[in-house]
Parts: C-alpha cells; sequence; structure tokens
C-alpha cells in the first residue's frame, strides 16, 4: 500500500486508531467497510497487535503490507506531531453524521458541511450504525433513498443505538414532495430538505436543529 500520506482519511476512521496505538505497532487506519477495519502494517503477522487493535475499535482487523517509513509519514500527516493538535482542533467542533449513497452528492454535502463541522460521511445503514456506536454524532443527516431501508428505519436504529427517542434528524430528498416532507416530520425528524441544497441553507438548518431541544 502506497501514498498514505497524499490520502484523505476521515476523523472518525483514525479515532478507531488513537496515535498512541498507531505508534505502538506502527499501523494506520486506511478504511472501514461494515464491521472489518483495514489497517496499513509494516508487519502483517503481528497478531498480538491485530488483537489490540480488533478490541480498541470492536472491528474485524484486516492487514494491508507496507512499510515503515509510509506508515511514519502517514501518522506524522494526518495525526499531527503528538501534541494534540489535530485532533484537539477537530474535537471543538460538532460532529454529524451524513449519509447519502450517491457518492457525487455526499462529497458535495461533506464539502459544504466540514466548513463548520467535523463530518462522518458513510453511504449506508450498516456504516452509519458502525460510526454512530464510535463517534455519538449529535445530528443526523439522512437520504430518504437508502438502500433497503427507509430514512425513518435507520432514525428508528439510531434511536435504539443511544438509548433515546431523540437525535436532531434532517431527511435529504432527491425527489421530494409534500407528502414525504409530512411523513419524514411525523416518524421524528426536525427537518427536510431538497437536495441538491444551497449551502447556506444547508448549514443554517443543521444550526437550528442542533439548537432544538426535545420536548418534555
Amino acid at each position: 500500500m502506497r501514498n498514505l500520506v497524499g490520502r484523505h482519511f476521515g476523523h472518525e476512521l483514525l479515532a478507531m486508531v488513537p496515535r498512541e496505538m498507531a505508534v505502538k505497532h506502527q499501523v494506520f487506519p486506511v478504511r472501514l467497510k461494515g464491521r472489518e477495519l483495514f489497517v496499513a502494517m509494516a508487519n502483517p503477522l503481528d497478531m498480538a497487535a491485530i488483537d489490540e487493535l480488533s478490541f480498541q475499535a470492536d472491528q474485524r482487523i484486516t492487514p494491508c503490507v507496507t512499510t515503515p517509513r509510509e506508515i511514519q509519514d502517514a501518522i506524522e500527516r494526518h495525526y499531527g506531531a503528538g501534541d494534540g493538535t489535530v485532533m484537539t482542533a477537530a474535537a471543538q467542533r460538532t460532529r454529524v453524521l451524513l449519509v447519502e449513497p450517491a457518492t457525487a452528492l455526499r462529497k458535495d454535502l461533506s464539502a459544504t458541511l466540514s466548513q463548520v463541522y467535523e463530518v462522518a460521511e458513510v453511504g449506508d445503514m450498516q456504516e452509519a450504525v458502525q460510526i454512530f456506536r464510535h463517534l455519538k454524532p449529535k445530528c443526523l443527516l439522512t437520504s430518504t433513498l437508502l438502500p433497503r431501508v427507509s430514512a425513518s428505519d435507520l432514525l428508528k436504529r439510531l434511536h435504539q443505538e443511544q438509548g433515546s427517542d431523540y437525535l436532531p434528524a434532517i431527511a435529504l430528498s432527491a425527489n421530494a414532495s409534500v407528502q414525504e416532507e409530512v411523513h419524514c416530520l411525523e416518524m421524528g425528524f426536525c427537518d427536510y430538505l431538497a437536495v441538491p441544497v444551497h449551502s447556506q441553507r444547508l448549514l443554517a438548518r443543521v444550526a437550528r436543529s442542533l439548537q432544538l431541544r426535545p420536548v418534555a
């Protein structure tokens, strides 16, 4: 595996393997697919490291071979120099979860949201649940056109995960209709937006959703 320095890795992925553990075992997380975490390793036969990583991330670990230099450069580039600057800056921003199966649209929405928020972006419900368990985002933005499930199904599942019936959630529809909007609001979404959406409108609606409080 090459060019880890030149690739983008989200904060949600890096958080699964703390910097200290990455340095200790000379590893670097590169991809999460379902419950399988792909990790670049200088020594893919280091079973002790794999076991520790699996316990830390609560995922099945799949090693990807690379050089020690590649891993060291990636750690310094993506985690920072070790003084906590990178992760501290991220921690100061509110984390939101974006679930959108259409890659191009997801990237556009994420680029807008990233101006203000720390964004965890995924394409389906399975990935969304995994990210939600680890990162506990404060707001959900989800497409109404998810593979095999509805947006309401996802919201219910995340309610179960957090043990609460309240999570600020915005439904995003590429085929917006009054009927769908009413249904989403009745099912617990606090807002509904047709996409593509103007960046200022999107950021304003997310900010408003985060200010809402559950009705007693």
